[in-house]
């Protein structure tokens, strides 16, 4: 069963598929936007299956009947069915894939081509080319005969111009020659330019997007590296502030406070039943220090436990 690409724009015209691969792009597309590659995509049309290869440097945009939306970067594959659709520069130009009823002659599938505004204008460059390379094989061509001697008679020596008027022609039309040699060499290759021309800005805009990405992957890997600079940084001032706690704080005071109601001062205030206060003698004097609960073998380093807390 034949294939077609409708258009969404109904002011362009249908693209016919025929079995096998069809290369589509700004030579077969009734538009002249050179952001558009000669071959942007290639459809593969087998029995079996139908397959769209973008090939262009810009990429598409492919929707699918289920409202799957892809986009198709340079060399990706995607294979598509009756109903589905894609669009060139992410949507500009839409085309959607419909069979095509009745019989598809040789001539249906090359209509799109022949109409072709741009085949045409290459076609009428070509034609000029090879006009102008045949003019100017026969220039050359005519320089290498020798000429042919003339007789003069004795009685036209008279009437015939001088040998120097004849010998000042000669120049002139060989100049005029070599000049037409010249500017027809001048057409052929600015014919070839033109044919280049497309070709020339695919690779251009090929290379910049390359170094635009060349220059985006730089950017991201500098941007890494900054991130891992700067959490090895946080990282290093973590560690030393721990380590300053631990030398500065007191690891077994959560426990005490915790388990338990001492905060590390006597309790001075528990009476003995047997002491009366008559018998005591108060004595003005420094008041010792409590002796702390480690002893000699407290391990702890901090100044204020230390001046409040004997060690013995």
């Amino acid at each position: 069963m034949p294939y077609q690409l409708i258009p969404k724009d109904k002011t362009r015209s249908t693209i016919l598929l025929s079995q096998g691969e069809n290369s589509i792009g700004r030579r077969n597309l009734p538009q002249k936007d050179n952001r558009v590659s000669r071959r942007q995509i290639r459809i593969t049309v087998d029995a079996g299956s139908i397959l769209l290869t973008q090939e262009g440097t810009h990429p598409i945009v492919f929707y699918s009947t289920e409202g799957k939306k892809v986009e198709l970067k340079r060399r990706d594959v995607m294979e598509i069915h009756e109903g589905d659709s894609f669009g060139l520069l992410f949507g500009e130009y839409t085309y959607t894939l419909q069979k095509k009823l009745g019989k598809m002659s040789d001539a249906d599938i090359f209509k799109s081509l022949e109409e072709d505004p741009d085949m045409k204008i290459l076609e009428e460059a070509e034609r000029a080319s090879k006009k102008a390379k045949e003019t100017l094989s026969q220039i050359k061509s005519s320089k290498k005969q020798p000429s042919q001697p003339v007789s003069v008679k004795k009685s036209e020596k008279k009437s015939s111009e001088s040998p120097k008027t004849s010998d000042h022609q000669q120049p002139k039309d060989e100049e005029g020659d070599e000049a037409l040699a010249r500017k027809l060499d001048a057409l052929i290759n600015s014919q070839d330019d033109v044919a280049d021309s497309d070709e020339t800005l695919a690779r251009h805009l090929q290379e910049e997007e390359e170094r635009e990405e060349k220059k985006r992957q730089e950017k991201k890997r500098e941007e890494e590296r900054k991130e891992k600079k700067e959490k090895s940084k946080k990282r290093r001032s973590l560690g030393r502030d721990v380590k300053k706690r631990q030398k500065y704080e007191d690891p077994e005071a959560e426990m005490f406070s915790s388990g338990s109601d001492w905060d590390g001062e006597p309790e001075d205030d528990i009476e003995d039943p047997d002491v009366d206060d008559d018998d005591v003698m108060e004595i003005d004097g420094p008041k010792e220090k409590p002796l702390c609960h480690y002893g000699s073998k407290c391990y702890r380093e901090n100044p204020n436990h230390r001046a409040q807390f004997r060690h013995e």
